[in-house]
């Protein structure tokens, strides 16, 4: 967000020690509201990170109001101040201005943040409402994998070829309440990959590195996918991606579509009902790797043979796009695991690959074969 400069506004940005404000660190109260503050934008608000704050800050008085404008980092739990910053200016008459600062959030603990102005430092009255925003929880992890692979109907100089992988296999923090859109966007971000529409509710991803809606055909556009196939509201209703809350270790999918608005990616809503496996995924020390003699879906049991050093493997599940996508499962006894999740394996092991037709027994044997690869996995960032 691009910040703009008030030439009014003296910024002056200091860090004080916790001794110095001991006589304001247990005892604010909102003040005569002067002054009125409100949230703008908070970023990045995780333990370990330095929180992006940006405020507003109204008055709606027939007077100019000189002020310290102070973001103070609090203890959750405690109340404790650990530490604060503070800029001083000056709020024209019916009028308002945005300050913002940058607070370093320590690596563990929970934190908030208060935004409050005082009339002076030294003996000092607050003069504004306190706004009090409490960080996000990390509550597990996840990942992300973006792909344009589908071919296009009728490709020509207006419709662009697939690009492929647009983001590997991506692991990230999840924080609580975060959604399929907060999730893929903080980490899209991160990566430098451009998109449209995340950041709005509903949110509807309309364009991702330039490669928009419609660009691929009438019927073309992004959709997503957790564990395999599309979340729904309710049978038949589809979830957007700022419905679905994200829980530790889902796979989130994004794809372009070009034909049937997902009926390429196997989502034929209506045609059929049975979501049957076509192909299985397995990822050891970062290639990915067929079962034995390949996935046939015909066949009950099938073998993985991997080196005895294997302890754990991960597993993706393609399903067959000529059905409709739904739930498949991999358990391992009742224990249930999502895909790319790490799998604990030992010789004799027995993955279960659950789809609405069978169960499919994947036993794992620790042999002497070479591991042949079908190419290198995507990458997985920690």
């Amino acid at each position: 967000m691009k910040r703009r400069l008030l030439s009014f506004f003296l910024m002056v940005i200091m860090l004080f020690s916790i001794a110095f404000l001991g006589n304001f660190s247990s005892s604010f109260a909102d003040g005569d509201a002067s002054l009125q503050i409100s949230a703008v934008e908070i970023k990045n608000f995780e333990n370990g990170k330095d929180a992006e704050i940006m405020l507003e800050v109204s008055n709606s008085s027939s007077e100019d109001i000189s002020a310290y404008l102070i973001n103070g980092l609090y203890e959750e739990d405690t109340n404790r101040l650990v530490s604060y910053y503070y800029v001083k200016g000056s709020v024209a008459a019916n009028n308002k201005m945005e300050w913002g600062s940058f607070i370093p959030i320590p690596e563990s603990g929970k934190y908030k943040i208060k935004a409050f102005a005082w009339d002076k430092l030294s003996g000092a009255s607050v003069i504004s409402n306190i706004l009090d925003v409490g960080a996000k929880e990390k509550v597990g992890t996840a990942c992300l994998f973006i792909d344009d692979i589908t071919e296009r109907p009728n490709p020509d100089v207006t419709s662009p070829s697939p690009t492929g992988i647009i983001l590997p296999i991506t692991k990230g923090d999840i924080y609580e309440g975060d959604t399929a859109a907060s999730f893929a966007k903080r980490l899209l971000d991160a990566n430098g990959i451009a998109t449209e529409g995340l950041d709005v509710i509903p949110a509807y991803l309309s364009d991702v590195n330039g490669l928009s809606e419609f660009d691929g055909g009438n019927e073309s556009g992004w959709m997503y996918m957790v564990n395999g196939y599309p979340p729904q509201i309710s049978e038949g209703f589809g979830a957007g991606m700022s419905d679905y809350k994200v829980e530790d270790n889902d796979f989130v999918h994004i794809s372009y579509t070009c034909q049937g608005w997902g009926a390429d990616l196997g989502m034929r809503f209506g045609v059929s009902k049975v979501n049957l496996i076509s192909d299985v995924i397995v990822e050891i020390n970062g290639k990915n790797k067929t079962v034995d003699g390949g996935f046939d879906s015909s066949k009950k049991n099938h073998t993985l043979t991997v080196d005895e050093e294997v302890s754990t493997i991960k597993i993706r599940l393609e399903q067959d796009k000529e059905k409709q996508r739904g739930l498949t499962q991999l358990k391992v006894g009742e224990i249930e695991y999502k895909f790319w999740q790490d799998i604990p394996v030992e010789d004799g092991t027995v993955v279960k690959l659950i789809d609405s037709a069978k169960t499919h027994n994947l036993s794992i044997i620790y042999g002497d074969l070479p591991v042949t690869t079908s190419g290198s996995a995507s990458v997985i960032i920690d």
